[in-house]
């Protein structure tokens, strides 16, 4: 946090949020930032809102649906 030069009232929140996923979870969350921006751009097709919304939904550990397993 300190090399990041996080604001002093902001460290307690983003070193909860850093060690709320691992670093290779965090590393996947970039790589769809960077989908994002490139759809954003007209570089790659998809709809931005949505993708945005799984962005947020993955930082803050929020999921909607589970899937269910299903046996025969």
């Amino acid at each position: 946090v300190e090399q990041a030069r996080v604001w002093a009232k902001r460290k307690a929140l983003v070193t909860a949020a850093l060690k709320r996923h691992s670093p290779a979870r965090w590393q996947g969350m970039l790589q769809l930032a960077a989908h994002i921006d490139r759809m954003i751009k007209g570089q790659e097709t998809g709809n931005v809102w949505d993708e945005l919304l799984q962005l947020c939904l993955m930082i803050t550990g929020t999921q909607l649906m589970r899937a269910r397993r299903l046996t025969a």
